[in-house]
């Protein structure tokens, strides 16, 4: 092998001496010594003129064999060189080769590739993708296919469901839900068939909202389900319906539905319940919580509560609310207790039995947990589900920040008052701004305590921090344009977090942050 290599490393050199060197080339780039197909791949950047059309092609067969980080990046460079020589971009006509070189390819790359329905369907299956540029490659492959926006949808679904990709399936929906009413409609029967014979659980809810966001009406699709997979998947697709109107005509099926739900049903039912509008909060917040207190799907009702406005919340339940939580939080063995499921539903056990004015119980369930909190984003709310956060002073802490929204947001953590600075300095900054860390919407040299990266929908992310060793507060705030108003909350740096809590046992009610009040 040592003598192949040095062998193509000669030829390298004596291209232009060698008659059909690169013909020579096509053994080696097919030896079994990476070393020998290192040297190859190295060999033909050099080639130029006419030669680069069959250098291209000798390059692609490199994928055919396994590479390690060298050769890898070896051969992204001659091609790089390669293209650069010739007028159009070429790529293999042999489709296994095709999908093995695109596999190796990063998005960066992949943008650079001619619009062939190998390289569109390929940025579909990558969530790296924002909504936009997937509408982009749904609007390519239409045209490439002389078909319409809706077909290609489905057939993307399709192709996902066979494949069980659950990611890139989640990531197309945000494009159907943007789809005109009027093209959904004409595609009904279309998506009624994909909503039946698709065997992935998210590609039937998307066929069940593009069916919904079509019919703009709750009674056609409800009537025309026939199992329980359909009703559950329909009852799943509430949540991603844009329509808040269309979304409440679902409130007194969902109670109905309620009587004899157990299961995936009742899960979904319970997640959907904060989605059918203030005007059924309270009502809401009573099955949730008679649901929660009877241990029923009890994770499911806990984010669902911490979903509903506040002002809903019902004091007489909430002793019983937080003794249903302390009983089941003592049930769960230490090492499960830095888990999010669990430090969720202690915040609420926390939460409520400050709305109960029950130091006791408060003072039981912050025993039990951990210092990791959980704070997400209310759906369409342009708030945080929780706004204050108590820590000990010179004590370390995390914040699980989860974004549950249909936009982007991120969480900031800067000094006390300084929300409204840091918001106002963002306003005009665009999303290729970033700092050291990658993180948009961060101004230039602002002293920053710790903070996420901007997420989409469904991300979450961890950051650490370590309290002040004086008593004090700090803010917490996202600084997507113009988000900082209503998106802020407080952490509260305390000697004696029960102490705190007892003499303020609930947050204070969310202020307005105005640009005027920046100095």
């Amino acid at each position: 092998a040592r003598a192949r290599a040095q062998g193509v490393r000669v030829l390298c050199y004596w291209r232009d001496r060698v008659p059909n060197a690169p013909d020579l080339l096509a053994t080696a780039i097919a030896d079994e010594s990476p070393r020998v197909r290192l040297e190859a791949v190295r060999a033909l950047s050099f080639f130029n003129g006419a030669d680069v059309p069959k250098a291209t092609s000798l390059t692609y067969e490199a994928v055919k064999k396994p590479m390690d980080t060298t050769l890898e990046y070896c051969f992204k460079e001659t091609l790089k060189q390669l293209q650069s020589l010739s007028k159009e971009k070429t790529l293999p006509t042999d489709p296994e080769l095709l999908a093995m070189l695109i596999s190796k390819m990063d998005d960066k790359d992949l943008d650079s590739q001619p619009n062939v329905e190998a390289v569109l369907k390929a940025k579909l299956e990558r969530r790296s993708y924002d909504v936009v540029k997937r509408t982009s490659v749904i609007n390519e492959l239409a045209k490439l296919h002389k078909t319409d926006k809706v077909a290609e949808l489905i057939a993307a679904y399709q192709a996902f469901d066979a494949s069980a990709n659950t990611a890139a399936s989640n990531e197309l929906t945000k494009v159907l839900v943007g789809v005109p009413q009027a093209d959904l409609a004409k595609s009904h029967d279309a998506l009624v068939s994909l909503a039946a014979k698709a065997k992935r659980p998210e590609v039937r809810k998307a066929a069940w909202a593009g069916i919904l966001i079509g019919d703009g009406k709750a009674d056609g699709a409800w009537e025309v389900a026939t199992s329980v997979h359909a009703t559950e998947a329909i009852i799943q697709a509430i949540a991603v319906v844009p329509n808040p109107a269309l979304r409440a005509e679902f409130q007194p099926k969902l109670t109905a539905a309620l009587a004899n739900a157990s299961g995936g049903t009742l899960k979904a039912i319970l997640a959907a319940l904060p989605l059918m509008g203030p005007a059924n909060a309270s009502a809401n917040f009573a099955v949730l919580a008679k649901n929660l207190i009877e241990g029923k799907e009890r994770n499911t009702a806990v984010d669902a509560i911490r979903q509903l406005p506040h002002e809903s919340w019902d004091k007489a339940q909430a002793a019983a609310i937080a003794e249903s939580l302390l009983a089941y939080a003592k049930t769960v063995p230490q090492n499960k207790r830095t888990e999010q499921d669990f430090v969720e539903l202690t915040q609420l056990g926390i939460d409520m039995a400050g709305l109960a004015d029950n130091a006791t119980l408060r003072k039981e369930l912050r025993g039990l947990g951990v210092a990791v909190f959980v704070v997400k984003t209310v759906r369409e709310g342009l708030k945080f589900d929780t706004t204050r956060l108590v820590v000990e002073k010179g004590k370390s802490f995390q914040i699980i920040f989860e974004n549950s929204d249909v936009m982007p947001h991120n969480l900031l953590v800067v000094g006390e008052g300084k929300a409204v600075e840091i918001g106002v300095a963002t306003m005009t900054m665009g999303p290729s701004e970033k700092d050291k860390q990658g993180r948009q919407y961060v101004p230039k040299n602002y002293k920053l305590i710790e903070g996420t990266k901007l997420l989409e929908p469904t991300q979450k992310q961890t950051i650490e921090l370590k309290a002040p060793g004086k008593e004090g507060t700090m803010d917490f705030v996202c600084t997507f344009p113009g988000h900082f108003m209503t998106m802020h909350g407080t952490i509260v740096v305390a000697k004696d977090v029960d102490d705190y809590l007892a003499k303020n046992p609930t947050a204070p009610a969310l202020q307005v942050l105005m640009p005027t009040a920046a100095k």
